[in-house]
């Protein structure tokens, strides 16, 4: 989806996407899209618009 990789992109150069899943919860769907560089590695949560909503604490 092109609004996340434009986010991805744009506010977290250098790192790669790993994974992306939609997940459906009560029919609201959202997707979250692990990045990572190097060793290091986020997972990131966006809307159905693919509009940022929160970067995940595992």
């Amino acid at each position: 989806m092109k609004p996340i990789t434009d986010n991805v992109a744009k506010d977290y150069a250098g790192y790669s996407i790993k994974e992306a899943t939609s997940v459906k919860l009560n029919s609201t769907v959202t997707y979250e899209v692990v990045l990572f560089k190097g060793v290091e590695s986020i997972t990131l949560v966006y809307d159905k618009d693919g509009n940022f909503v929160k970067k995940l604490d595992l």
